[in-house]
């Protein structure tokens, strides 16, 4: 019990595990085999099959006393949690009901003097060596070959100061494979004979519990969506030859808040749709992520109890659980609050880890994410020349005949303009088709990424004129706020009549700095082998990331207003 209690997890429902000494399970194929030898002249060896057959071990007899003495007691002491929902039958398909369960494991040992002078495994290995084929035994045998360079690493040999113990420990498994290949005659002269043992009276120890681990039997997941506003900021930590670079990380910034929420013992991994580099922004909805937590003290239940509105404080009520169950803004609020402006969290819920596996562990490639950068072009900037040729070998490329179907007649700057939805206003682009590009590996991620050529797809992509959009009274960019306010600095920087706007949409993996720039003729077509000029890009955003996953979450007033 002070174990459970120290251990600070909450739970509603256990599970009670006991591991026992191999030896003991030795000791139950001796006695069984010591009353088939002794009912033989009785002609009644059936019936004693029959009762071993439906002999209960002395761990499942422990086990179920202990089981229900637990449940007593977890009560008792108010340890054990009511459950989250009533009827745990019908669920919602969201939730997992051994997220609630704590798993305890009960291990038991022989004492360490009687062990190290123990002979019994030792005795059945030299008898089914004498006597048994070695093509049925080396498999099984304690320390084998096969078994160790399979499954584990191999042992460290013992320096001259080390006792070198024999192994010749075998698991559950293996030791009933032995015992199967071995005659019960052979068994009772030369391995284990309880009546001899008897006469000369020697005794078999008591078990001891060595030890309790508790542990969760299943993970809780955490989905969302994070807006990342920080240019200097990488998803995960960055470390190059064993030194860290940067003090942070989306990952971190994300999870810190949650262990510290689900208590000190929680682990978690953490997995997204994609990821940006350490000098790109984030936007718009967000890009999708899940947090797989483990070992977590505090369950969904605990914390739900501590942090719902009075919809969800009827435990008994499972449409009130599952409402605010799947509601966890109080927790993404937690996050906001500490992530200094650098990382927005979104749409926080509790999903099945299945549901990740399938949306963020598969499919990268049928993804579509849409960007806006700011592009740099040298050479005087944009030209209407320049764009005509830009859309004159598009229209060769869709065609695939190498000519333009007809004269382009696009004008730069663009003066169309049409309605943004996420700007909140009217922008002037020129707008241009989908076209295929092969990608080798860019250089600059090369020594991580195996050399290999990538075929993409860029679904769009416009162009808009940086002078006429962004430094006007009143641009639209600065209107929508942060978003692209920092626009404007580049042009005490560089020209403004050579900067302009670029936004696409593209294939998942497709490597967009290299889109533009070319990475020398690595990357075909490029913006810049299409323009015919030099074109660099000089910041980019993430604008979406179209997966619709997971769902956008209704907060509680609009539940209530409905």
């Amino acid at each position: 019990m002070s174990k459970v209690r120290q251990s600070g997890f909450d739970f509603s429902t256990f599970q009670l595990n006991v591991s026992e000494p191999v030896n003991l399970a030795l000791r139950d194929h001796a006695f069984w085999v010591y009353v088939r030898e002794k009912c033989k002249t009785n002609e009644s060896s059936q019936p004693v099959e029959v009762l071993e057959e439906k002999s209960v071990s002395a761990k499942v007899v422990f086990r179920n006393l202990i089981n229900n003495r637990l449940k007593k007691l977890f009560c008792e002491e108010q340890i054990s949690l009511p459950p989250l929902f009533s009827n745990l039958k019908s669920p919602p398909t969201w939730f997992d009901a051994a997220t609630e369960q704590v798993d305890l494991l009960l291990t038991f040992d022989l004492p360490d003097d009687y062990m190290m002078g123990n002979s019994d495994i030792s005795h059945l290995m030299t008898a089914v060596k004498q006597h048994c084929d070695p093509h049925a035994w080396s498999f099984y045998s304690p320390g084998s070959s096969g078994t160790c360079r399979r499954f584990g690493k191999q042992r460290r040999r013992a320096t001259d100061d080390e006792t070198t113990v024999p192994t010749t420990q075998v698991s559950r498994t293996s030791l009933k494979k032995l015992l199967d290949l071995l005659p019960d005659k052979i068994f009772l002269e030369e391995v284990l004979n309880l009546e001899t043992q008897k006469v000369e009276g020697s005794r078999f120890p008591l078990v001891q519990l060595s030890s309790v681990t508790m542990y969760r039997p299943a993970p809780l997941v955490i989905a969302g969506r994070y807006v990342k506003l920080s240019r200097i900021l990488p998803q995960t930590p960055w470390f190059i030859d064993g030194e860290r670079k940067l003090d942070s990380s989306v990952e971190e910034l994300i999870a810190a808040p949650v262990v510290d929420a689900f208590g000190p013992r929680t682990t978690f991994t953490f997995v997204s749709s994609g990821r940006e580099d350490i000098d790109v922004r984030c936007l718009g909805l967000g890009r999708p992520f899940a947090l797989e937590l483990n070992s977590y003290n505090k369950t969904l239940g605990s914390m739900l109890r501590a942090h719902s509105s009075l919809r969800g404080k009827q435990e008994n009520d499972a449409k009130a659980g599952y409402d605010c169950a799947n509601d966890l803004s109080w927790l993404a609020s937690t996050i906001n609050n500490s992530t200094g402006d650098r990382v927005f969290v979104r749409d926080l819920q509790v999903v099945s880890v299945a549901s990740v596996n399938a949306s963020l562990k598969g499919g990268k490639i049928e993804k579509q994410k849409r960007y806006r950068a700011l592009c740099w072009c040298p050479q005087g900037g944009l030209t209407t020349t320049r764009v005509r040729l830009l859309d004159s070998r598009l229209s060769a490329l869709s065609h695939g005949t190498g000519v333009a179907a007809s004269p382009s007649a696009l004008q730069w700057p663009p003066t169309e303009a049409t309605y943004q939805p996420d700007l909140g206003c009217d922008v002037a682009y020129l707008s241009f088709g989908r076209f295929t590009i092969n990608q080798l590996t860019p250089v600059r991620v090369l020594h991580r990424r195996s050399l290999m050529s990538r075929t993409r797809d860029i679904i769009w992509f416009r162009l808009a004129d940086f002078a006429s959009n962004v430094l006007r009274e009143k641009a639209p960019f600065l209107a929508s706020g942060r978003a692209l306010s920092e626009f404007a600095a580049q042009a005490d920087v560089h020209p403004k009549e050579e900067l302009f706007l670029l936004e696409l949409c593209c294939e998942a993996g497709t490597y967009v700095k290299e889109l533009v720039h070319g990475d020398l003729g690595r990357t075909r077509p490029s913006l810049s082998s299409l323009l015919n000029c030099p074109v660099d890009l000089l910041a980019l955003d993430v604008v979406a990331v179209e997966h619709d996953w997971p769902p956008k979450m209704v907060q509680a007033f609009e539940v209530d207003a409905a």
